[in-house]
């Protein structure tokens, strides 16, 4: 759950898929992700007001099942040491997992289902957790379209 948001009800109306991919320590619409996809700079306790970056949201629909799809060769190059890099997450502010996707897999993906009372105007804002990669710019955002 994110927000007090519940999950999309059994049966409810199916939305489109939305690709999200991970590269180059940030989370964007297409590959290879570039410096300005950082969505929101993150503090350890959450997003640091006013340094959303709007243009890096993607906008969702209730009922769209977003896609994050982690196939990476930043990641993957650190091979001196791999737990410097063990892949990335996609956890939600506050701290709503989503779910961990390894390096040096190939292409892996998890994905997660916007709530059908999501409201419209509302950003739910992502990072990856793992070696506080959000320090870097691994943050995400989601603008909820209106209907």
């Amino acid at each position: 759950m994110v927000f007090g948001l519940a999950p999309a009800a059994e049966g409810s109306a199916p939305g489109r898929v939305v690709d999200i991919a991970i590269s180059n320590f940030r989370f964007c619409s297409a590959a290879p992700c570039q410096p300005q996809d950082q969505a929101y700079v993150r503090a350890g306790n959450g997003n640091v007001a006013g340094t959303d970056n709007p243009p890096a949201f993607i906008e969702v629909h209730p009922g769209d099942t977003v896609v994050w799809t982690y196939q990476d060769g930043t990641c993957d190059q650190l091979t001196v040491d791999p737990r410097r890099c063990p892949g990335h997450e996609v956890v939600f502010e506050p701290q709503g997992k989503v779910g961990f996707l390894p390096a040096r897999r190939g292409k892996v993906a998890v994905s997660w289902r916007v709530p059908d009372d999501a409201v419209a105007g509302h950003v739910l804002r992502y990072y990856c957790d793992l070696d506080e990669h959000w320090a870097v710019g691994l943050t995400g955002g989601l603008r909820v379209a209106g209907s």
